[in-house]
């Protein structure tokens, strides 16, 4: 352990003097021999620092800080993690020699790797494509996500693997399928923070929001699961919930509101048929391939519970967004955005208790009150919070994630209770083994260590209570850490987007329609949004100055 310890650390060492030479020009003066005093204040100058945003300088930063934590990485993996097959061999040899070193027998293994799949199709296709409703961030929403799916899976299993190790006293994380599982499932949290956000923020600031992000969610869930024992098998509270709030709370904190209302940057907000079409791809393979998402960590017993509970809320919310839509769009028609979201939102509502609702009926009523209440939330609420606190959430997050995992987290309060037994709710005690990996309220055995079973006994009531709590601390831990979060993310250090680029591609990638400068190429029939508007306020120069010409001639 102490030779770990020193390679991780001379491994900061490391980074630090790597840091200092990135972002630090050592340029003598007489008054400052070394430099460091008058480069730092200089690089954070910023005035400096907002004319460099866009540049190559910001982006070089960028890419080396993706290369610094990969290699961080490395070092962590390399230190800390390990295939269990072969600790086993070597324990097993250990074993040999001194019987008090014997591992448990593994029981036998569950195969996953079809719910693995589903799940991670959900995070890199689903997601992906369901925030490119924007006209001109396309590239953005699916590249940015992919990257983001990639990068934070390996800190997802650090933070959750390293939480659950030191508090289970195990020397080590097991990479098992499980694990990488688990690490998809929290990266969701995430990239429903990043849909809050899309298009208004750089690079620099979405990974320090994930980093950050990691680790409370890694916190949180490990208390939910491991002290509190709440039941949320489908991660309604602890993903959906937890991810919504730390997002649209981040954005609050990220307004300046000393400088002018965004009103202008809304321009290019706005869809066209095909980035709607594209988005409803996201949709359709989010919707097919939820009830694997539900499932995939339920007891095996219960996995069909799970996954048809999770089919009959999402269709219900189908044919409530649908319905709602109808009454409250302006001339009786279908609303593409609420279609795009709303009809998910069954699958987020049924997930603390999809794999406890016994009677059918149950996932349909509260899948439709789902669909019916995000649908709502996207016609009524959305617009309200930008009006009256600035907080602006680009796709909505918080009627598909936030309000529906909310109104699961209340709904097994008291679901629970009465599914369990249907007589002496108050006082007959529910008896279930509870599994002590952390990872999830399994109900099973461990991959890796047979004596992580746990036996608890409780009332319902008390189960009740659980429930609550854990909502309650999730929210709490969401909204302040997404404010700090947020306020951090105002330094100039990590750079900011101009509200005339929000929304806009062509600053994280190069576009085939315009060449090294913006300017929209000969015959191209597409263009960013900054470079239409410069040409529209180059014709009403024109026009205003022909106009004035004429009027100063008639005078004469």
């Amino acid at each position: 352990m102490k030779a770990k310890t020193t390679v991780v650390f001379m491994t900061f060492e490391v980074i630090v003097i790597m840091l200092m030479g990135l972002f630090v020009d050592f340029e003598a003066t007489d008054e400052d021999p070394t430099g460091v005093i008058h480069n730092f204040f200089k690089r954070n100058d910023y005035a400096t620092l907002q004319s460099r945003i866009m540049g190559a300088e910001l982006q070089c930063r960028t890419a080396l800080f993706f290369i610094l934590c990969e290699i961080v990485f490395i070092v962590l993996f390399a230190v800390y993690v390990e295939n269990p097959r072969f600790a086993d061999e070597e324990a097993d040899h250990t074993a040999g020699e001194d019987p008090s070193h014997a591992q448990p027998t593994l029981p036998p293994k569950r195969d996953l790797y079809a719910m693995f799949q589903d799940t991670h199709v959900m995070i890199f296709v689903g997601f992906g494509f369901l925030m490119t409703f924007l006209r001109h961030y396309g590239y953005s929403a699916v590249g940015i996500n992919f990257l983001l799916g990639a990068f934070f899976v390996q800190w997802a299993i650090l933070c959750q693997g390293g939480f659950h190790s030191y508090f289970m006293g195990h020397p080590s994380i097991h990479m098992t399928l499980n694990t990488i599982l688990n690490a998809d499932i929290a990266v969701a949290s995430v990239l429903i923070s990043f849909g809050a956000l899309l298009g208004r923020t750089t690079p620099m600031q979405l990974f320090f929001m994930g980093l950050v992000e990691i680790v409370l969610f890694s916190i949180n869930e490990f208390v939910v699961y491991n002290v509190l024992k709440a039941f949320d098998a489908g991660g309604s509270i602890v993903v959906h919930t937890f991810g919504a709030l730390f997002g649209m709370f981040c954005s609050l904190a990220m307004i300046n509101r000393k400088a002018s209302k965004e009103e202008d940057a809304h321009m290019n907000r706005t869809s066209n048929y095909f980035s709607n079409l594209f988005s409803m791809i996201g949709t359709i393979f989010l919707w097919v391939f939820w009830p694997s998402f539900n499932a995939a960590l339920t007891e095996e017993e219960d996995q069909v519970t799970a996954v048809t509970n999770t089919y009959l809320s999402l269709a219900a919310s189908v044919v409530a967004t649908f319905a709602i839509s109808y009454f409250v769009v302006h001339g009786g028609k279908i609303e593409m955005e609420h279609v795009q979201n709303a009809t998910l939102a069954g699958g987020v509502a049924i997930g603390a208790v999809c794999d406890k609702i016994e009677h059918p009926f149950g996932a349909l009523i509260i899948g439709f009150l789902a669909g019916t209440i995000s649908t709502l939330g996207y016609r009524f609420l959305t617009p309200l919070l930008e009006k009256k606190l600035q907080m602006y959430d680009t796709c909505g997050v918080n009627n598909l994630h936030g309000m529906p995992g909310i109104f699961s987290g209340i709904a097994s309060c008291f679901i629970l209770m009465a599914e369990f037994h249907n007589s002496e709710l108050d006082s007959e005690e529910l008896s279930f083994h509870y599994h002590a990996n952390g990872t999830q309220l399994l109900h099973k055995k461990s991959e890796l260590h047979v004596d992580a079973w746990e036996e608890v006994s409780r009332t319902n009531r008390d189960q009740a209570l659980a429930q609550f709590e854990a909502l309650a601390m999730t929210i709490g831990i969401a909204i302040v850490g997404g404010l700090i979060t947020g306020f951090i993310l105002r330094l100039t250090f990590f750079g900011q987007v101009h509200k005339s680029h929000w929304y806009e591609d062509h600053h994280n990638f190069e576009l085939p329609d315009l060449d090294e400068d913006g300017i929209r190429r000969h015959g191209s029939n597409l263009g960013a949004g900054a470079v239409d508007r410069i040409f529209k306020i180059k014709e009403t120069q024109k026009q205003t100055a022909k106009e004035l010409h004429d009027a100063l001639e008639k005078g004469l």
